[in-house]
C-alpha cells in the first residue's frame, strides 16, 4: 500500500529536485536560486494555529509561522513575506482520493519560484515570524481564504516554503445547535422580476448560533449578510411572516459559556453595530456588542 504521507512529500520535492539536477547538469557554478533553496534545508519552520481544541466548521482561524535560523551563519532565502513565495495548503484524514480512514488526501504541489524571487537574510540564532489574519490574502491558496474546512473530521495545515516543513495537525468538530437568531438590518435590496406584479424588497441579516462544540457551550457570528425570504412583507393581518436565512461561515468565535444556551437574540442599529443578548440554563446570561465584522467590542 503507498503511504500517502511520503507521497505528498515526494510532490512537494520534486520541482525543488529537477530544479537542482539541471543546475548540477550545466557547467557554470550554483545559481542565485539554488543558493536560496541550499539554505533553506538548514531552516527550522514550525506552525501554529490560535486554538488547540476543535475549531468550528467554518471557524476564522489566525496562523503563526516561525521560521529559525539554527546555525552560526546568517542565512539568505526566499522572503516568505512577498506574493507568492509561501503558500497553505490543508489535507484531511480519510478524505477525497484515500482508500481508508487512516490515509491522508494529498494537497496541490507548490509552483516552482522564479529566479528574480525576492530574498531575506535571518541572522544566526534569529528567528522570522508571520502571523497571517484570516483577512490576509496571502494565506492562499489555502481553501478557504482563512477559514477552517467546512467538513467535521482531522486535517493537516502545510506551510509550503522550507522542503522540509512539518504539518501541522488539527480538528474541525461536529458541532450540536443549542440556539440561533436571525438578527435583521437596515440594508434593503429592491427587485422586481419579470412577471412579477409589484417590486419585492428583501432585508439582510446577521446569523448568529450558539452550539456546544467539543464539550464547550459556543457562541459564534456569521460574518457574511445574509439575505432574509420575506423580510418586509406581512400578512392580511399586518404582522410580519416568519425570517428565513442562508448565513455560513466565515464565522467568528464570540464568546464561551458556562453552560447550554437556552435562548438568543438580538438588535441592529442603523450603523450595523448588534447588540446580543443571550440565557443559560444554569439561570445565567448576558449581552455581547458586536462590530460591523462580528467581532465583539
Amino acid at each position: 500500500m503507498i503511504n500517502k504521507t511520503w507521497l505528498l512529500l515526494a510532490l512537494f520535492l520534486l520541482p525543488r529536485a529537477e530544479l537542482h539536477a539541471q543546475q548540477a547538469d550545466g557547467d557554470g557554478p550554483p545559481s542565485r536560486l539554488e543558493g536560496l533553496w541550499d539554505n533553506l534545508i538548514h531552516m527550522q519552520v514550525t506552525i501554529t494555529l490560535d486554538r488547540s481544541t476543535p475549531y468550528f466548521p467554518g471557524e476564522t482561524a489566525t496562523v503563526t509561522v516561525t521560521l529559525t535560523n539554527p546555525t552560526s551563519a546568517p542565512l539568505e532565502i526566499p522572503d516568505p513575506r512577498a506574493p507568492g513565495v509561501s503558500a497553505f495548503g490543508v489535507s484531511k484524514q480519510g478524505g477525497p482520493g484515500t482508500r481508508d480512514k487512516s490515509e491522508w488526501s494529498l494537497c496541490e504541489p507548490f509552483d516552482l519560484l522564479p529566479p528574480d524571487v525576492p530574498s531575506t537574510v535571518v541572522p544566526p540564532g534569529k528567528s522570522l515570524t508571520l502571523v497571517f489574519h484570516p483577512e490576509d490574502k496571502l494565506v492562499m491558496p489555502w481553501e478557504l481564504h482563512g477559514e477552517m474546512p467546512t467538513g467535521p473530521g482531522t486535517y493537516r495545515l502545510y506551510y509550503v516554503l522550507a522542503d522540509e516543513t512539518q504539518p501541522l495537525e488539527f480538528q474541525v468538530g461536529a458541532p450540536v445547535l443549542e440556539a440561533s437568531a436571525i438578527v435583521p438590518l437596515q440594508e434593503f435590496e429592491t427587485y422586481q422580476e419579470e412577471g412579477m406584479a409589484r417590486p419585492r424588497t428583501l432585508q439582510y441579516a446577521a446569523t448568529i448560533v450558539a452550539v456546544q462544540l467539543a464539550g464547550e457551550h459556543v457562541l459564534l457570528a456569521a460574518q457574511n449578510d445574509a439575505p432574509t425570504t420575506y423580510a418586509v412583507e406581512t400578512e392580511e393581518d399586518g404582522t410580519l411572516t416568519t425570517r428565513e436565512t442562508h448565513g455560513g461561515a466565515p464565522w467568528v468565535r464570540l464568546r464561551t459559556v458556562p453552560s447550554v444556551v437556552t435562548s438568543l437574540k438580538g438588535t441592529a442599529d442603523a450603523t450595523g453595530l448588534i447588540t446580543l443578548e443571550y440565557t443559560t440554563a444554569d439561570g445565567g446570561g448576558g449581552k455581547i456588542y458586536l462590530d460591523k465584522s462580528r467581532h465583539p467590542l
